[in-house]
């Protein structure tokens, strides 16, 4: 029995997994409790390595009881946990998703070499965000769990298809973009400017413009503790760099001139972005509009909007918004989906935000990236970069295009510029 055990950890030693498995499993079979801590383990792992993680997970179950204090045998039971239920196509549900976390937290804590705690932890709490409300205090809790002075600060380096390498955001990075979020969601301001000074003076190296997202939940705080000046000026700057449609609404929601934030609101409404995450913009739309007795029906359309939204997502409506759009003069049959009320409502958002058809330019296309997918074009004296796609024809050098402008920012010169886009080939 030994020299079988012995030859079966050599097997797994030399990566041999299959060869190993089909020796342990009959020594398993006759007696489980013949398997020391290594043997135990080693078996665990080969079946892990085969990712025939559902054996591996009951072998860890089996020999819990005897090595509880072993700390490789709780790491590896974590694992397993992680590969054969979190790991998978389709998450668990939330009680059983919670329950997972859990254990792997209790078995291998976050700061443990080895652990997927810590990344666990992370899922679960993008998980949560997807909820209406999002459970913040939740979230909050779950990162408390992990010592953010223990995380790694080196963002996770990966190989494309491709050949070119991409990096992903470290644990650390990770860490605070979560917790600065549930900072906001609780409405903790303080805590929120405190949390932010903690992560700057880290000299991370950020992902995922995280550095102006960090900058907007700066304006957010500052702005709830009364420097709305201050506020205003930091989203003002954000938005010359990254002109998103929540920027513009969270700088309508702090500028005192009406006009103006009605105006970004109406920007805000026509910049890319997906209807169920607008769903606080139109609200404010609808209390706004509904202030002026010349836009009734424009301000019912909005009302009607987020119920269409709220519906085709199969969350509720609050009792007393289906009221009031039954006693409006919306026809919810007549207007039918979200997407063709936002269609009908274009225009009048374009009216409200003073857009006027752009002029468009003619060039040539001077240079086209190893991408394939953007370059430069040349129009008289001046250069734009361009994105090519959805453009009409074959992008070559040298051909004659059409193409309308779009703000942007020149990171590399750090200013605002413009980009081309719509291009036509001619």
């Amino acid at each position: 029995m030994t020299s079988e055990l012995s030859q079966a950890f050599y097997y797994r030693k030399q990566k041999e997994y299959q060869k190993a498995v089909e020796i342990y499993n009959p020594i398993w079979q006759n007696g489980a409790s013949r398997f020391t801590e290594w043997d135990g383990w080693s078996y665990a792992f080969c079946l892990k390595e085969l990712k025939r993680y559902q054996e591996a997970l009951e072998i860890c179950r089996l020999l819990y009881p005897r090595f509880k204090n072993s700390e490789f045998i709780r790491n590896l039971y974590a694992q397993c946990i992680f590969y054969s239920q979190l790991k998978t196509k389709h998450l668990p549900d939330l009680p059983i998703h919670r329950k997972a976390v859990t254990a792997m937290v209790q078995l291998s804590p976050p700061n443990q070499k080895y652990s997927l705690s810590g990344i666990a932890i992370f899922h679960l709490c993008k998980e949560l965000m997807k909820f209406d409300p999002v459970p913040w205090g939740e979230i909050e809790a779950w990162l408390q769990k992990m010592d953010p002075d223990l995380l790694d600060d080196r963002p996770f380096q990966m190989n494309l298809p491709n050949g070119r390498k991409s990096e992903l955001a470290s644990p650390l990075e990770e860490w605070y973009s979560l917790m600065i979020r549930a900072k906001g969601g609780l409405s903790q301001p303080q805590h929120l400017l405190d949390l932010l000074g903690a992560a700057r003076r880290r000299k991370l190296k950020w992902h995922y413009n995280n550095d102006i997202w960090f900058e907007r939940k700066e304006a957010f705080a500052l702005h709830r503790l009364g420097q709305k000046e201050r506020a205003e000026n930091i989203l003002r700057r954000i938005i010359k760099i990254k002109n998103e449609w929540y920027l513009l609404f969270d700088l309508a929601q702090i500028v005192a001139d009406k006009k103006e934030a009605l105006q970004l609101m109406a920007r805000a409404a026509l910049s890319p972005g997906k209807s169920e995450m607008k769903l606080k913009l139109f609200e404010m739309l609808y209390k706004s509009l509904s202030e002026n007795k010349q836009c009734t029906h424009e301000a019912n359309l909005h009302l009607y909007l987020t119920a269409a939204i709220r519906e085709e997502n199969n969350w509720s409506v609050k009792p007393e918004v289906a009221e009031k759009i039954q006693l409006s003069e919306v026809n919810p049959i007549e207007e039918g989906s979200s997407s063709k009320v936002i269609s009908g409502l274009t225009p009048f958002w374009k009216k409200l935000a003073g857009v006027t058809a752009p002029q468009r330019r003619e060039g040539t296309i001077s240079n086209i990236l190893p991408n394939k997918i953007s370059g430069f074009l040349k129009s008289g004296k001046d250069s734009f970069f361009a994105n090519f796609k959805g453009v009409k024809g074959t992008p070559k050098i040298g051909a004659k295009v059409s193409f309308d402008l779009t703000d942007s920012f020149d990171k590399k010169k750090n200013k605002p510029s413009k980009m081309a886009i719509n291009i036509n080939v001619l």
